[in-house]
């Protein structure tokens, strides 16, 4: 999280440096629509059970399609744009409150077993995109914007772990631990990533300072800056505790071994209010 945050204020120095007197500046603010999904794509699984059946068509090799694990979240988004002469910034905060259904995660199937929730209140998308465009028929009230930029993000997912599922953890002799928890255990999953966006919007002026503008925007992130997961939940004498997973609870190793590559796509479209300076 520390490299996001450390990224994230320089790109804002860097872009704050260009925003000296005598440049255009403008800048629009609304409320819109995200969709954003993340797609990793896990290492090859060969199954030797089966291998070995099919041997009987004849001397091969068996190998699986890549699992991919598909991630979508829709969301309620707030967006704030500003551009100044030829750069500009675009941030948006996406509030997601269900999470598409997955029918398959090697990372999560007992959870999977006891039907969890899609319910993921609580959660939050952060898209940024720092870079340049053109803002064209500037001396008219219709302006028209395009750019490219690199793109930022951060997500944080949250939901509750079905009670089903939090009875069948146990202590080394065997006991469930849910009665040593109070209420609910939730789990958290935080991630960010690099890729690159594209901008464009559509800018009406009422007044020469005032008008309406409708920005559309997507990014596709393919450098992944850090991923984590870990789980609150309040102990029964009423102490908080978190609990971070590093390892695979079934194949004592990593979990970043088991993931080949992931990428993602944030998709959005905000309509809002539109400011000249």
């Amino acid at each position: 999280m520390k490299k996001f945050f450390i990224i994230l204020v320089a790109f804002c120095f860097a872009f704050s440096l260009t925003a000296v007197a005598g440049l255009d500046i403008s800048a629009d603010v609304g409320l819109g629509y995200m969709n954003y999904t993340l797609v990793t794509v896990y290492k090859d699984d060969l199954d030797g059970k089966l291998a070995e059946g099919l041997s009987g068509l004849g001397a091969g090799k068996l190998k699986f399609d890549a699992l991919k694990v598909r991630d979508t979240y829709n969301a309620l988004m707030f967006g704030l744009g500003v551009k100044v002469s030829y750069f500009y910034t675009n941030i948006s905060v996406g509030l997601p409150f269900k999470n598409v259904p997955l029918k398959y995660d090697p990372l999560a199937m007992k959870i999977l077993e006891h039907n969890p929730t899609d319910d993921i209140k609580g959660s939050m998308i952060l898209d940024a995109q720092f870079g340049g465009g053109i803002t064209f028929f500037k001396e008219t009230p219709l302006n028209i914007f395009a750019g490219g930029a690199v793109a930022v993000n951060f997500i944080r997912a949250k939901r509750i772990l079905p009670d089903g599922y939090v009875a069948t953890l146990t202590d080394t002799e065997g006991n469930s631990i849910k009665p040593l928890i109070d209420g609910d255990l939730t789990e958290f999953r935080l991630s960010s990533m690099i890729g690159l966006g594209l901008n464009a919007a559509v800018m009406y002026y009422f007044t020469p300072n005032i008008g309406v503008a409708v920005d559309l925007k997507d990014s596709i992130y393919f450098l992944p800056l850090f991923t984590n997961r870990y789980y609150r939940g309040t102990h029964v004498n009423g102490r908080k505790f978190t609990y971070s997973i590093f390892k695979d609870s079934d194949e004592k190793i990593n979990i970043k071994d088991l993931i080949k590559y992931a990428y993602s796509n944030d998709f959005e479209l905000r309509i809002g209010v539109s400011f000249k300076f």
